[in-house]
């Protein structure tokens, strides 16, 4: 289904359903506790498998998910391991990025020597 067609057609119906359904079923209204209730709409604009690995790896080399919310997304078990955040260009974990970065801030330049010295 394309996102248009839910978001404009469904997405009015889903709109009075879920409001109609809090206001009858669900306690709370006079306490503090709030409940509402929410149609998941995601499996109806999902995109191909493809579009999602793509999306998914995106997600992951930028550090906004781990290996193990991306498998549990696509319905797989998680990998040990695979709770930790990676990023940069070697997909290190956060921490060794940090390491690594530190040591070459520590390694002297050889290129950055003085150069306006001569034996002339």
């Amino acid at each position: 289904m394309s996102r248009a067609y839910v978001d404009t057609c469904l997405g009015s119906y889903l709109a009075s359903i879920q409001t109609e359904l809090g206001f009858k079923l669900l306690p709370g209204r006079e306490s503090n506790k709030r409940y509402r209730v929410w149609f998941d709409t995601s499996p109806l604009v999902r995109g191909t498998f493809s579009e999602q690995v793509n999306a998914i790896q995106v997600a992951i080399q930028s550090g906004i998910m781990t290996r193990n919310e991306a498998r549990t997304m696509m319905g797989y078990t998680p990998l040990e391991g695979g709770d930790e955040v990676l990023i940069g260009p070697n997909m290190l974990p956060v921490e060794q990025n940090q390491e690594q970065a530190n040591e070459q801030d520590r390694t002297p330049d050889s290129s950055s020597g003085n150069d306006d010295e001569s034996d002339d």
